[in-house]
């Protein structure tokens, strides 16, 4: 079987300008880039996190500059790293921006048009190795499950056993998250749907009253 692609998840930046680092940065079958339009809150993107085929997160530098957001890209960063330590989270835009060394990189678009290759080859080292990281821990969860039915856990172990649980619930939680609130969004479009009609059929029964 042929192994998914790791996606890569730009977000924000003009649309002209994601649309052409998607094409420079793209590398089938290994990478895919997929855009993700602003969105409302910073908690908003925590399905990126929990996606299990994430390779990496690019945040566009137009984000830390927009007044017009309660969030900048080093917030997005600092909440996506909170659910995913390892995850590689890289900046597009001037290395000036990130003054707080919130990104594992810096991508300058200019330099990007210039070398894509450079890039796709951080990005591809940078997705191995978080990809790898998943795979070691899960291996090393199923590792310390099957010791635990054995009762050979030491207190070591059952404290590391509890701290990959968290993590796994973590993003389990996250994803049931959005799959309620999106659920919750669909019912409330139907009850508004079915509101109105009721309303429309109130209205054509009165006008048909003598």
């Amino acid at each position: 079987m042929d192994q998914a692609p790791a996606i890569l998840w730009l977000i924000g930046g003009k649309k002209a300008d994601a649309r052409e680092q998607r094409q420079l940065l793209e590398r089938p079958p290994e990478l895919e880039v997929r855009l993700v339009p602003l969105r409302e809150r910073v908690e908003d993107y925590a399905d990126l996190a929990a996606n299990p085929d994430t390779g990496a997160v690019l945040i566009s530098g137009t984000l830390w500059k927009r007044s017009d957001h309660a969030y900048t890209s080093v917030d997005v960063a600092a909440f996506l790293r909170s659910l995913r330590v390892e995850l590689p989270i890289f900046l597009i835009g001037d290395a000036m921006e990130d003054d707080d060394g919130a990104f594992d990189g810096v991508i300058d678009p200019r330099e990007l048009r210039r070398r894509p290759e450079l890039y796709r080859g951080r990005l591809l080292r940078a997705t191995g190795r978080y990809q790898a990281s998943l795979s070691a821990a899960q291996q090393r969860l199923q590792q310390l499950l099957d010791r635990q039915i054995n009762g050979a856990l030491t207190p070591d172990e059952a404290e590391e056993l509890l701290a990959l649980r968290a993590l796994a619930e973590r993003a389990a939680q996250v994803k049931l998250a959005k799959q309620v609130e999106s659920l919750e969004l669909d019912l409330a479009e139907k009850r508004a749907m079915v509101e109105q009609l009721e309303a429309l059929a109130a209205r054509l029964e009165r006008r048909a009253s003598p």
